[in-house]
């Protein structure tokens, strides 16, 4: 029998609200924000079974309750700091409107970059000047997201994205797959930019 936690009761609150925006906000949006917020949920129930230990890459936040777990391919690791990210997003504080607009922002910049890869990959073209775009992104993120999700929480998510910044690459990282599986694998991007767009819509409807 599962025992309630205030982090628990949290997510769950959080994913009975997102429910809610349902007719509000397109589907997708939603699907995406309850997915990011069950995955979470899977993280803390874990560790609080005893299944899942603190360290190494898993990392507790300090106002979230959220647990990063990530791991995989430089890929993988895009799409779940992109689903963390809206998962800790949904769990924080509410923000004022300048700073909710700025964050927004922020999200939706990063969304762009990924898409715009993601497209070049398939084509088998170089998204020259993504990498630089991804690293300047990694880099702000402890300065954009750090009192909106933790400190700690958004240096480790930024830690992480700085080991997968490199999207010029993919095409000759996954050089190996045959063309669908890698046609695939650069749609995890796209996953990843809509996990950002969903963040940044979901925040706009946050009262």
């Amino acid at each position: 029998m599962e025992h309630s936690t205030p982090d628990l009761l949290r997510i769950d609150a959080a994913i009975a609200a997102q429910e809610q925006l349902r007719g509000q906000l397109p589907e997708w949006i939603v699907d995406a924000a309850i997915a990011a917020l069950r995955a979470q949920r899977n993280g803390v129930t874990a560790i609080a079974a005893g299944g899942v230990g603190v360290g190494g890459d898993n990392y507790g936040a300090i106002n979230t309750g959220t647990i990063i777990n990530i791991h995989g391919d430089d890929i993988d690791r895009n799409r779940e700091v992109a689903r963390t990210i809206l998962a800790a997003t949904l769990l924080s504080p509410p923000l004022d409107p300048q700073r909710k607009k700025a964050v927004a922002g922020y999200f939706r910049r990063i969304a762009k970059t990924l898409g715009e890869a993601a497209a070049a990959l398939r084509q088998g073209s170089v998204p020259h000047g993504k990498c630089g775009e991804m690293l300047g992104y990694a880099e702000e993120l402890p300065t954009v997201l750090g009192e909106v999700i933790g400190q700690q929480q958004a240096e480790a998510l930024s830690r992480k994205l700085m080991e997968s910044y490199a999207v010029e690459q993919f095409g000759s990282q996954f050089m190996h797959l045959r063309d669908a599986e890698r046609n695939a694998k650069f749609g995890e991007l796209d996953e990843a930019a809509g996990y950002f767009r969903a963040a940044a819509q979901s925040l706009q409807v946050r009262r």
